[in-house]
């Protein structure tokens, strides 16, 4: 694994093409498409609609963990109360890896099932999964990605 330079993102200015790029890396998994609107609705959020990533095409603003050993990029991000943190975020060689990568970490550590609905499949993000962990920590997180979301169905 290696540092690489902060990514601009290829999708800058090009929301229907990010979404439609993302659905179909979505719908190469063989995923639902009621599934795919929640991970695009959940993505759109995270990425300001697929303008901005931490790291390349990592859409989700994925963390290294202890487990990657994939390219990283050192950024810079903001905690729940607005304070700037310095975090190691993997950086992916296309939107397919990325897709793939976030499927298989949501399944590991938010118990996510493609057959969820969207209500359970938040609920999943935010605490109640086997662990409890929390892929946010924005109080406001369940409410904005159903905005998005519902803006989407």
């Amino acid at each position: 694994a290696r540092i690489v330079p902060v990514w601009t993102s290829v999708y800058k200015n090009q929301k229907d093409l990010w979404i439609s790029d993302i659905t179909d890396a979505y719908k190469r998994l063989g995923l639902p498409d009621h599934t795919i609107k929640y991970l695009i609705a959940k993505n759109a959020l995270e990425s300001n609609w697929g303008n901005t990533a931490q790291g390349a095409y990592n859409f989700g603003n994925i963390t290294t963990g202890s487990s990657w050993t994939g390219n990283y990029v050192l950024g810079k991000d903001r905690n729940a109360s607005g304070q700037r943190i310095n975090q190691n975020f993997r950086a992916y060689d296309s939107l397919d890896q990325y897709v793939k990568d976030e499927i298989q970490l949501l399944k590991r550590l938010y118990a996510f099932d493609v057959n969820d609905d969207f209500d359970t499949f938040i609920g999943k993000l935010q605490g109640n999964n086997p662990r409890g962990y929390r892929y946010a920590e924005a109080p406001n997180y369940t409410d904005a990605v159903r905005k998005v979301y519902l803006g989407l169905v």
